[in-house]
């Protein structure tokens, strides 16, 4: 593809898919009648340099972008096909749990019209919930970050149109890898602030499902601190999705993040217990398992599950940390941290 093509490709890519073919159209069109005057100005037949010298007048393509969408928005053209992608990804992961809950109710013995009616408009009622509450928390998000990160942007007589070609990097990053992780790291905040009764686990008593929230106050004591992390992973994500690769400051970002989770991790394992299950549950449960006798010591199973996990995370997380250090002080050069979620 011609550096013509590529950068209107860019610029589209910064715009609404509504308005996307026809500015692209515009812009092409604008682009050949500007070397088409050069061309006769100069005697010569446009060519890859007289292409980078229109191309450095119109600006960079996140200028040329912003200049169709006005400056007035909450989600600028910088931002926006990501907004869209996270919102689509979040979207679909609350469709599919909602859809696993609504036919495992379904599943139920003994379930009536009536009931099967009930559960559908409870299940409706509760997926769009989710879904606005997602969408309001996805665009504060997005929100802050277009409001703390205004400036970054390359500056226009600095843009070089060649960098539109691709360059292998050692540090180079993929878009799809980062924006997966902000997606789930806003679910994850999501499930954790604002549908914590997801986390819980579930029994079959007299034909009827019962689902009981299983985390105790102990572990909500920690929620402020996740938040300081999952909200930090988000921007650290966002910074990377506009560089591309991995620089001295983000990686030491990163490297600060996955020391303060390790810290998180490490007084969750050694404080109290993060699962907790109210005396009447627990008897229900033993009534509802009574022909399986070896799952009936409820509480301290899940314990120790727990902090298996938790240990487990932290050792990942210690490796992870370890090998970013290492890289980052002994291998300077090569990427110092792989793209994971938190």
């Amino acid at each position: 593809m011609s550096l013509v093509g590529q950068y209107v490709t860019v610029v589209g890519k910064n715009l609404p898919r509504k308005t996307r073919s026809d500015i692209e159209a515009e812009i092409h069109s604008l682009i050949d009648d500007m070397l088409d005057d050069r061309s006769k100005q100069e005697g010569r037949a446009p060519d890859e340099d007289m292409e980078v010298e229109v191309l450095k007048e119109l600006g960079s393509p996140e200028k040329m972008a912003a200049s169709y969408q006005g400056e007035k928005y909450l989600i600028g053209p910088r931002f926006y096909p990501t907004f869209i992608l996270v919102l689509k990804i979040v979207a679909t992961i609350l469709v599919v749990i909602d859809a696993i809950r609504f036919g495992i109710g379904v599943a139920q013995p003994g379930l009536t019209t009536n009931g099967f009616f009930t559960l559908f408009t409870t299940s409706l009622s509760e997926l769009v919930n989710s879904l606005l509450v997602a969408l309001g928390n996805i665009v504060l998000i997005f929100v802050v970050i277009q409001w703390a990160v205004p400036d970054m942007k390359v500056k226009s007589k600095e843009w070089d149109p060649r960098s539109l070609k691709s360059i292998p990097l050692p540090d180079a990053l993929k878009p799809v890898g980062i924006i997966w992780d902000i997606a789930v790291t806003i679910f994850v905040i999501l499930v954790f602030n604002f549908h914590t009764e997801w986390v819980g686990m579930g029994y079959l008593q007299n034909g009827i499902w019962y689902w009981v929230p299983i985390l105790s106050q102990a572990f909500f004591s920690y929620i402020p601190w996740l938040n300081l992390i999952w909200a930090g992973t988000v921007v650290l994500n966002i910074i990377l999705l506009r560089q591309m690769r991995w620089q001295p400051l983000t990686r030491w970002i990163r490297i600060g993040l996955r020391f303060f989770n390790i810290v998180i991790l490490y007084r969750m394992l050694v404080g109290p217990s993060i699962i907790n299950l109210s005396t009447e549950t627990l008897t229900q449960f033993r009534q509802a398992m009574s022909q399986a006798p070896g799952l009936t010591n409820l509480q301290p199973l899940l314990d120790g599950s727990a902090h298996l996990l938790v240990a487990l995370v932290l050792v990942l997380e210690g490796v992870e940390l370890g090998k970013s250090l290492y890289q980052m002080l002994f291998k300077k050069g090569e990427p110092a941290i792989t793209q994971s979620g938190s």
